[in-house]
């Protein structure tokens, strides 16, 4: 005789196939055609929004990432390290650390919400949570990432990414997952497209 699976059990299965998991992101990414097989060595990774802990924090991850991702032949430091945030640095200024410093690669991280001021385009300013004076608002709901690399001999884009991102709920773990899988998706693209020295490329999980 067939076994039925109770209907409860079956549905309990359903509800967990279906459940997705806090923090996903959804990101597609593109190489500009001038930069195509272009290696990456020495990148800096500049979080454009939020308070200090907020940048630090999508800064740190996507350095972690890359390096990981790129078998270390990919080196990545963060804005924050470079530039600690204790005085305002003139444009000049970052531009000559960074080219003493090697850095062949400048990413952006842009991010929108309800509640979220962004920017695109070269440059190092950093915006505000809703006009706080930089406060980060811990029930924000990021909608959208940005993600823009640039070349910084000639402040022109080489590769970008954009896409929707999913927080539930309020809490820390749910940020801090956020910014965990952002930053792994992006490594990821960032090796499908060549982008790190002496790897072969390979297929990313994320679309």
């Amino acid at each position: 005789m067939r076994r039925i699976m109770p209907v409860f059990l079956l549905l309990a299965l359903v509800g967990c196939h279906n459940r997705r998991p806090s923090g996903e992101t959804m990101i597609v990414g593109f190489a500009a055609p001038e930069y195509a097989g272009k290696q990456i060595h020495n990148i800096l990774i500049a979080a454009r929004e939020g308070d200090i802990y907020f940048r630090d924090q999508l800064e740190r991850r996507m350095v972690t990432s890359i390096e990981q991702d790129s078998g270390k032949q990919t080196q990545a430091r963060t804005y924050l390290q470079m530039f600690p945030p204790i005085r305002d640095y003139p444009q000049q200024d970052i531009d000559e650390q960074i080219k003493r410093a090697g850095v062949d690669a400048v990413m952006f991280i842009n991010v929108t919400g309800s509640d979220v001021n962004t920017s695109s385009g070269w440059g190092f300013s950093v915006g505000n949570y809703g006009g706080s004076g930089g406060s980060y608002a811990r029930s924000a709901r990021f909608t959208r990432a940005i993600i823009e690399v640039y070349d910084p001999s000639n402040h022109k884009i080489m590769w970008k990414a954009e896409g929707d991102l999913r927080v539930k709920g309020s809490s820390q773990k749910s940020f801090d997952n956020t910014a965990s899988n952002l930053a792994r998706t992006i490594a990821g693209l960032l090796r499908r497209d060549g982008f790190y020295p002496g790897l072969p490329t390979k297929k990313s999980a994320a679309h």
